[in-house]
């Protein structure tokens, strides 16, 4: 590792906050092409007590895509906060 390196973890931190209160957020995820999009998903007796809370300026990132598409997807949220499934990283 060369000494201009700086470690991640100096300047940003993995944050895990559950909707456990149950609010009435938007469900969202990431698109490819590095933006939040309203979730597609059938929610219907979906445990979103488990989903993560996302705060504006913060940001996510997607693991799935990776194998698949060779790309990581990562976004700042702008806007008010929104919920995710506990499958994408949270920082």
């Amino acid at each position: 590792m060369q000494k201009n390196y700086k470690r991640r973890g100096d300047y940003i931190q993995l944050v895990d906050e559950r909707n456990t209160a149950l609010e009435e957020l938007p469900l969202v995820g990431l698109s490819i092409s590095k933006q939040f999009i309203p979730s597609v998903a059938n929610i219907i007796g979906t445990d979103l007590s488990k989903c993560k809370v996302v705060y504006e300026n913060q940001f996510a990132c997607s693991f799935m895509q990776v194998s698949r598409d060779g790309k990581i997807p990562v976004a700042m949220l702008k806007n008010d906060k929104v919920i995710m499934s506990p499958a994408y990283p949270i920082f």
